[in-house]
C-alpha cells in the first residue's frame, strides 16, 4: 500500500468522525466520534500493514479489517440508522456509553501500541513469500489417528448424525450430546483433514491426470463436512483451505478461489435458513439490521456498556473463582474436571444482565468488558494483549512451516485471533485448544516416530 493511499483511507476515516459528530444524536454517545479519529491514527501507523499481500499475514489483515468495522463502519451506522441501542429490555445508563466509548479507544490505543513494537520483533521472521509448502513426509502417526477415529465412529455410530454435510443436522437444535459422542465427532473432524491432505499429497506428489480438480473436490469437502452451526468456523476453514489452493497452485488457483468463495456462500446461507436467525427490525430496514449484526460481531458500544454494567448488577462475576472458571473451563483438557462443577461464566452473568428475567445465552461479552469485571478500567486491554502477542508467536511458525497440516491449523488459529475485539477468553480457549492441542501432539508424535523410522 503505497503512502498516497494508506494517507486517503486516513483522511477518509477522519471524515467519517467527522460526519458521526454531527449527526450524533443521543446522549452519552457524544465521543463516539473518537472512534474513527483515533482508528485513522492507528491505521496510518501501523494497521495498514494489514492490508499489504506481499506477504499475506492472516492475523494482522483480519484483525485490521475486524477494528476498522468496530470504530469507523459501525459508528457511521449507528448514527445513519438512528440505531443507538441493542438488545436488552432494560437500557444501559447514559455513562455506562460514554465509558464503553471510552473504554474501547484505550483498548483500541493499548493494542496497536503492541502491535507497533512487536512489529519490530516480527521483522526477523517476516519474508516476502513464505516458504514453500512440501508435499513429501510420512503421515504414519496421523494416519493411525485416521483408523482410530475410524474406530470410534463403529463405536459410536449416532455421533455421524451431529456431521453435517452442506446443510445442518436437525440434532444441531439440541446439540447437549454426551462427552462420548463429541469427542468422537471431535476426532472425526480433526480426522477428516489429515486424510483429505493425505490425498492431496498422493495426487500432488504422482501428478496424476486431473489432479487439480480432485484437489479442488477435496478442498470442498473440507469445507462442506463440519460441525455445529457456528458460521465462523465455517468461515475460518473456507478460508484456510483457499489459503492452501493458492499456496500450492499460486495464480493458477485464483479462478477455482471464486468458486470456493461461492460454495462458502452457499453453505452459509444454509446455516442462516436452518438458524432463522431474528433480524431486529423483522427485516424492514436493512441499515438498521446491519449496525445491530455488527454490534454483536464485533463488541460495539452498547454490548460493551452492557458488560460494564454486568459488575453492577451482579457484583459476584467479578471473583477471581469466575475467571479461573473462564480461563479453563473450555479448554479442552480441564474441561473434563471442571464440567461437573456448578460455577457460572461471566458470559452468563453478562447474558442475565442484558436479558433480565429470560434464560438466554445467545450474545458473547466483548474481552474488554470481560477483563474490566476482574481488572478495572486501567488493565482492561490485558487480554486483548494477551491473545495478540500470541498471534505473533504463531505468526513466526506460519512463516517458517512447510509442513502442511501445521500451517493449515496454524492458520486457523491466527484467522480466528484476529476476532479478539467480537470475541472473549472463553471463545478463543475453546477454539485455540480444539485446534491446536490434540493437534500439536499428534505433530510430535509423528515427527519423533518418523526420526525413530531413520535411525
Amino acid at each position: 500500500m503505497s503512502k498516497f493511499i494508506q494517507s486517503i483511507l486516513s483522511i477518509l476515516f477522519i471524515l467519517i468522525g467527522v460526519i458521526v459528530f454531527l449527526l450524533t444524536n443521543k446522549s452519552g454517545y457524544e465521543y463516539l466520534f473518537l472512534h474513527p479519529f483515533i482508528y485513522a491514527i492507528c491505521f496510518f501507523i501501523v494497521l495498514h500493514k494489514g492490508f499489504l499481500f506481499k506477504p499475506f499475514r492472516p492475523f494482522l489483515f483480519v484483525f485490521a479489517l475486524i477494528t476498522s468495522f468496530r470504530y469507523v463502519v459501525l459508528p457511521l451506522l449507528v448514527v445513519l440508522s438512528n440505531y443507538y441501542g441493542g438488545r436488552s429490555p432494560v437500557e444501559p445508563l447514559d455513562i455506562s456509553y460514554q465509558n464503553a466509548i471510552f473504554i474501547m479507544l484505550w483498548e483500541l490505543i493499548a493494542c496497536t501500541s503492541l502491535i507497533f513494537f512487536l512489529e519490530k520483533w516480527a521483522k526477523k521472521h517476516i519474508t516476502n513469500e513464505r516458504k514453500k509448502i512440501e508435499i513429501d513426509g510420512k503421515s504414519y502417526i496421523y494416519l493411525l489417528f485416521v483408523f482410530l477415529a475410524i474406530l470410534l465412529i463403529l463405536i459410536n455410530p449416532s455421533a455421524l448424525l451431529y456431521i453435517n454435510f452442506i446443510v445442518p443436522s436437525l440434532l444441531n437444535e439440541d446439540i447437549q450430546s454426551n462427552f462420548i459422542i463429541n469427542f468422537t465427532v471431535y476426532c472425526f473432524l480433526i480426522a477428516k483433514v489429515f486424510i483429505i491432505f493425505y490425498f492431496i499429497k498422493k495426487l500432488i506428489k504422482n501428478n496424476y491426470k486431473y489432479s487439480y480438480f480432485f484437489v479442488l473436490i477435496l478442498v470442498f469437502l473440507n469445507i462442506m463436512i463440519y460441525w455445529g452451526t457456528n458460521k465462523s468456523d465455517i468461515l475460518l476453514a473456507g478460508i484456510v483451505s483457499a489459503l492452501i489452493i493458492y499456496q500450492l497452485y499460486g495464480r493458477k488457483s485464483f479462478r477455482s478461489l471464486i468458486i470456493i468463495g461461492l460454495s462458502l456462500v452457499f453453505v452459509l446461507s444454509a446455516v442462516n435458513t436452518f438458524r432463522e436467525t431474528q433480524k431486529i427490525s423483522g427485516g424492514n430496514n436493512s441499515l438498521l439490521d446491519k449496525a445491530d449484526s455488527m454490534q454483536v460481531y464485533t463488541g460495539g458500544v452498547y454490548n460493551v456498556a452492557i458488560a460494564l454494567e454486568t459488575k453492577d448488577y451482579y457484583p459476584e462475576a467479578s471473583q477471581l473463582k469466575v475467571l479461573i472458571f473462564d480461563i479453563f473451563r473450555p479448554m479442552i483438557g480441564p474441561n473434563l474436571v471442571l464440567k461437573n462443577y456448578e460455577q457460572i461464566y461471566s458470559n452468563i452473568y453478562f447474558n442475565n444482565r442484558i436479558w433480565t428475567n429470560v434464560d438466554r445465552r445467545s450474545q458473547i461479552i466483548p474481552m474488554v468488558g470481560q477483563a474490566y469485571l476482574f481488572l478495572g478500567f486501567i488493565l482492561a486491554p490485558l487480554f486483548s494483549m494477551f491473545f495478540i502477542s500470541l498471534a505473533y508467536f504463531l505468526e513466526k511458525i506460519y512463516f517458517y512451516t512447510r509442513n502442511m497440516e501445521v500451517y493449515y491449523f496454524v492458520c486457523l488459529g491466527l484467522i480466528r485471533l484476529g476476532f479478539i475485539f467480537g470475541q472473549n477468553t472463553m471463545n478463543m480457549i475453546n477454539d485455540l485448544s480444539m485446534n491446536l492441542f490434540l493437534f500439536y501432539i499428534l505433530f510430535v508424535l509423528n515427527k519423533y516416530f518418523n526420526k525413530m523410522l531413520r535411525i
